[in-house]
C-alpha cells in the first residue's frame, strides 16, 4: 500500500505499507515513509460516511480533501514509475521524478 490514509480499526494483515499516513503507530513500522499523524481533512466529516451523498466524492469541496495549511499529507506522497497520472476527481499528479521534486504528490485519493 502506498500513499494512502488509513485510520484506526484498518483491518488486514497489510506487509508492505510506504509513504502513508497512519493513526494506528502499530501500522507504521511496516515501510519507509510513514507518518503518525491525524491528516487533518477539510471535513467536518459524519460519523456515518454512508450519510455522504454519492456526488460530494468527487468534487473540490469533499470534506476528504487536506487541509493544506495544515495536513502532514499534504505534498508527502511518493511518486513511483507507473503511478496514476490523475487522482480520484481527475486532477493532475506527478508522472515524472522531475514534476514530483517541483510538486510533490500528496498522500492519500485526492491531489490538492
Amino acid at each position: 500500500m502506498l500513499n494512502s490514509i488509513l485510520g484506526n480499526g484498518v483491518g488486514g494483515d497489510y506487509a508492505d505499507i510506504r509513504h502513508c499516513c497512519v493513526s494506528d503507530s502499530s501500522l507504521a513500522r511496516t515501510g519507509p515513509g510513514n507518518i503518525v499523524a491525524d491528516p487533518v481533512f477539510r471535513g467536518p466529516l459524519p460519523a456515518n460516511f454512508l450519510a455522504l451523498p454519492d456526488t460530494i466524492w468527487f468534487t473540490s469541496s469533499s470534506p476528504l480533501m487536506l487541509d493544506t495549511t495544515r495536513s502532514p499529507c499534504w505534498n508527502k506522497g511518493l511518486y513511483w514509475t507507473g503511478s496514476p497520472a490523475t487522482d480520484i476527481r481527475g486532477q493532475p499528479r506527478p508522472t515524472s521524478e522531475a514534476q514530483q521534486a517541483a510538486n510533490p504528490v500528496d498522500m492519500g485519493a485526492y491531489e490538492q
